[in-house]
């Protein structure tokens, strides 16, 4: 591998390893193991470094051998991600700093998130053991790291296309719902880390860090609670200063506070409070992870604008209204086009006679050659228009007219760049195979062209609202 020269020192190691080595593997296929679980991702996302394999029994899994001990390991290490009890993870810990490591990742739970005093000071003597030792702890309780360009992963066949979204979860599970959805949507990470009881590496020194990292543009934070209410709340107005922030704070009803202690062991704290900070520091709060990722999509794709004035192009009379009322209910505008638009648009479709031509406009796709691009160009050239958001029903669909909608969505690959960076995709979720088939078709097509695609009228039009209203807020400072 070669030697990394790093740009953002600070924790720029822990996601350029050489060497890691996975604690807790069995050789028994039959056998459920989180460590194996956790190999298997990494050698999906074929980490290109040498991988050492710990585990109780002797043996070999996946062509590698497993050894008894770190001790045993004829390296240096430089990585160790641990799935075994937590009251072995002591002496451990003590043998991984002999063989050099600069980061324990404990995915390991049974720490301070339980609530026991033995539990706290079990983890306390852990990070006084890692900090004494020079290393640092990642977790516990946590997933780990995400990281498409360093072949990083904590889950089974996610995306290996670098973007520039970074994502930082106290979650495990609602970064892998973030990592599997984002590239279906089109949104890439450049990188994700879930730290879970924050221990040691916390939220504070993660979101410093991705405010520096170059290869971040965008940055998603989901957090339950913080240990240094300061600091963190400094941190997070030097982002927001720096970068969109998009921060989805669990644990803000009383059900939601209980939850987030058994979970990661935080204090949650008043929502309101927390509420009151992100809107001051200028961070953009939602309430789950969709809605972060229907944002994000608009800071990647989409031209940021102070006004939302939009064309509604789609399939079905009555998806147009329920698509024009989502946009009035978020005050976004649908704007009534001019006679001279519409004459253009008639010429366009041929006949008027089943299309409606005012804004929303219905193109029912029974015209044997393509019209979206040349609907878009039309529509956009009319300066009261700022986006468009093209829609389809697919489950209301047949052949030819599915042949036909593919063939108008690839042309869109024709428009300029400065008409493409105002176009959004709404594709309905589908039901049936077939349907989720050729949502999958389209999806493909629109990654290629480089539009953002949203399942949920609604979440479209909350998303867009949200950045317009961050886009008139950063032209009035």
């Amino acid at each position: 591998m070669a030697k990394f020269e790093p740009i953002v020192p600070e924790f720029e190691y822990l996601f350029h390893p050489q060497s890691i080595a996975v604690v807790g593997i069995s050789s028994d296929k039959n056998r459920f193991a989180r460590g194996r679980w956790l190999l298997d991702s990494l050698l999906s996302a074929r980490f290109p470094g040498r991988i050492y394999l710990v585990g109780s029994k002797v043996g070999e899994y996946a062509g590698l051998p497993i050894y008894p001990s770190v001790k045993d390991i004829p390296d240096r290490l430089d990585y160790v991600i641990v799935a075994i009890p937590a009251a072995a993870t002591l002496q451990l810990a003590r043998d991984v700093a002999d063989k050099g490591a600069r980061v324990l990742h404990l995915f390991t739970s049974g720490f301070s998130e339980l609530g026991g005093e033995a539990e706290k000071q079990m983890e306390k003597q852990l990070v006084d053991i890692v900090r004494t030792r020079g290393m640092r702890l990642l977790g516990p309780n946590c997933m780990g790291i995400y990281y498409p360009a360093g072949h990083l992963a904590f889950f089974e066949d996610v995306s290996s296309t670098p973007g520039h979204f970074g994502l930082l979860s106290q979650s495990g599970g609602n970064g892998i719902k973030a990592i599997r959805l984002g590239p279906r949507r089109g949104l890439f990470f450049s990188k994700a880390v879930s730290y879970g009881n924050a221990a040691d590496i916390n939220e504070t020194e993660l979101l410093n860090y991705f405010t520096a990292d170059p290869e971040t543009d965008v940055i998603g934070m989901y957090i339950e609670g913080t240990r240094d209410g300061q600091r963190c709340a400094a941190a997070i107005k030097k982002a927001a200063e720096k970068k969109p922030l998009i921060v989805y704070k669990g644990g803000n009803t009383e059900i939601g506070r209980s939850a987030t202690l058994s979970h990661t062991g935080s204090l949650a704290g008043s929502g309101v409070v927390w509420s009151g900070l992100f809107k001051q520091a200028g961070a953009i709060e939602v309430d789950d992870m969709d809605e972060m990722i229907d944002l994000a999509m608009l800071f990647t794709y989409i031209v940021p604008l102070t006004r939302a004035n939009t064309a509604i192009i789609g399939v079905g009379g009555g998806a147009n209204v329920m698509v024009a009322e989502f946009w009035s209910r978020a005050g976004l505008a649908v704007p009534r086009f001019p006679l001279d638009i519409r004459e253009k648009l008639k010429a366009i479709f041929i006949s008027e006679a089943g299309f409606s031509l005012r804004n929303p406009t219905d193109i029912v796709p029974l015209v044997r050659e393509p019209i979206l691009t040349r609907t878009i160009n039309t529509v956009t050239g009319w300066e009261n228009i700022d986006y468009v958001l093209i829609h389809f029903a697919i489950g209301i669909t047949t052949e030819p007219v599915r042949t036909y909608m593919k063939q108008d969505m690839e042309t869109l690959v024709e428009l300029p760049e400065s008409v493409r960076r105002r176009v959004m995709v709404l594709i309905y979720e589908a039901i049936s195979p077939d349907d989720r088939y050729l949502a999958g078709e389209l999806e493909n097509i629109c990654h290629r062209v480089g539009l953002p695609v949203f399942h949920s009228a609604a979440g479209a039009a909350l998303a867009l609202s949200r950045y317009v209203r961050y886009n008139q807020r950063l032209s009035d400072c």
